[in-house]
C-alpha cells in the first residue's frame, strides 16, 4: 500500500478501486493491491484518482499537476496532451489553457489542461471553447448530457449526437453556480438538480427554477445528491439531516426528512451517500455511520464502537463488487463486507494510520 492515509476513492469501469494516499497511488484488485508512489515516479499526496471518457487513469498530486498510470508506469503532465472529461459527477472547475482544480474529499489540487474538449465514443472530439471558459463548471449525467456552468449565471445543456455534432440550450440563473461546494445530479429524465451553498435549483421542462425550503426540506444548503436504484432522490443537508424525494422529475416533488432530533440519523450533517445491493442506503457523518432500510423503515447505527476507524466520515463508495468503502477522519479507510441477505455484515479496518503517540 502507498501509504497509510487515504485522501481519494474511486473505482474505473473494471470495477477495481483506486486510492489516492499521502505518499502516492494504489489499485486493489481482488486481493492484490499495486501501488505507486515516489519510487515509481509518483511524488506525494495524492488528492485526486479519476478515470477519464477513454478508460484511461489520472492522478492529480500536490507537488505536480497532473499524472496518467498506464501499463505499470507513472507518466507525468505538466500539459494534458490528450483531453478529457471527468465521468463521475465530482466537482470538477475548468480554466481554458490555464488551470483547472479538482476538488475531491478534503483535499484541493491544481493541474493543467490544454483545450476543453470531450472525446465521444466513436474517436470523435468536440471543441468546447466557446462554452468551457475560465471558472466554468462541468457536469455530465447518467445520459451522457454535458451541463456547464459559467460566470454569465447561465447553464448550458450539451445534448451529444452520435456523428459528433450537439445542440446546445442555455438556462438563465438566479445565482453563481461556480462555487467550491457546487453539487449536480440529473434527474434520470433529462432534468437536473443543483447546489451550493445556501441555495438550490433546478431545471426541468426547458426552465430554471430555485428551489425553496419546504415541508419536509427544511433548508437548501446542500453537501451531497444521491439518485438510488428506485430513482429517488436523496439530498445530504448542511444542518437539517437528509431530505429525499421520490419524484424528483415531478412539477412539485414531495420531500421527507430524517434528522438526528427524530432519532434517525447520528448527525444533522451528511456528506456522503451511497446503497448497497440490498437497497438500503447509508450516509456519512461527522459522528458515524447511518444505515436506512426502506423496507422495514428501520435505521442503524455505526461508530467507532462498532468498528469504524473513525466518526467524521468524508466518503462513502459502493464498488462494483457491492462491498462498501468508508473513508473517514485521518485519512483512515475502512471496508463493510455484505454477505449473502445482509444479514451478515463486518468492517475491515485498512490503511489505518498508526497512533501518533509515544
Amino acid at each position: 500500500m502507498a501509504g497509510e492515509q487515504v485522501w481519494a476513492l474511486a473505482t474505473d469501469r473494471t470495477g477495481h478501486l483506486w486510492m489516492g494516499t499521502k505518499v502516492g497511488a494504489s489499485q486493489l484488485i481482488s486481493e492484490a493491491i499495486v501501488s505507486y508512489s515516489r519510487s515509481e515516479g509518483l511524488p506525494s499526496n495524492t488528492n485526486s484518482v479519476y478515470e477519464d471518457e477513454t478508460g484511461r487513469i489520472w492522478a492529480v498530486s500536490a507537488d505536480w499537476p497532473e499524472f496518467e498510470i498506464v501499463g505499470g508506469r507513472v507518466v507525468p503532465h505538466a500539459r494534458l496532451a490528450s483531453p478529457f472529461i471527468a465521468t463521475s459527477s465530482v466537482d470538477l472547475v475548468y480554466s481554458n489553457k490555464i488551470w483547472y482544480r479538482w476538488l475531491y474529499g478534503p483535499g484541493e489540487s491544481m493541474a493543467k489542461i490544454d483545450k476543453p474538449r470531450v472525446r465521444l465514443g466513436n474517436g470523435q472530439e468536440i471543441d468546447l471553447a466557446r462554452y468551457v471558459s475560465t471558472d466554468a463548471r462541468v457536469y455530465k449525467d447518467e445520459r451522457g448530457i454535458l451541463w456547464i456552468v459559467k460566470a454569465d449565471r447561465k447553464i448550458y445543456r450539451l445534448n451529444l449526437k452520435g456523428n459528433g455534432a450537439f445542440t446546445v440550450e442555455s438556462f438563465p440563473t438566479d445565482a453563481d453556480y461556480r462555487m467550491a461546494y457546487t453539487h449536480m445530479i440529473g434527474d434520470g429524465a433529462g432534468g437536473l438538480w443543483l447546489g451550493t451553498n445556501e441555495k438550490m435549483g433546478r431545471i426541468r421542462d426547458g426552465r430554471y427554477s430555485p428551489v425553496e425550503p419546504t415541508v419536509g426540506l427544511p433548508e437548501t444548503d446542500p453537501r451531497a445528491f444521491f439518485i438510488d436504484s428506485r430513482g429517488w432522490l436523496w439530498i445530504g443537508l448542511r444542518y437539517n439531516g437528509v431530505s429525499v424525494t421520490r419524484e424528483p422529475m415531478a412539477d412539485n416533488p414531495t420531500f421527507l426528512n430524517y434528522s438526528h432530533e427524530n432519532g434517525q440519523l447520528s448527525s444533522n450533517a451528511v456528506r456522503s451517500i451511497t446503497e448497497d445491493r440490498a437497497g438500503r442506503v447509508y450516509f456519512g457523518s461527522d459522528r458515524g455511520l447511518d444505515r436506512f432500510d426502506p423496507h422495514s423503515n428501520q435505521w442503524t447505527h455505526f461508530t467507532t464502537q462498532d468498528g469504524l476507524a473513525g466518526n467524521a466520515i468524508y466518503k462513502v463508495l459502493t464498488d462494483h463488487s457491492g462491498f462498501i468503502w468508508i473513508h473517514s477522519e485521518g485519512g483512515h479507510l475502512a471496508l463493510r463486507s455484505v454477505q449473502g441477505d445482509g444479514s451478515k455484515q463486518s468492517f475491515t479496518h485498512l490503511f489505518q494510520p498508526p497512533s501518533s503517540g509515544g
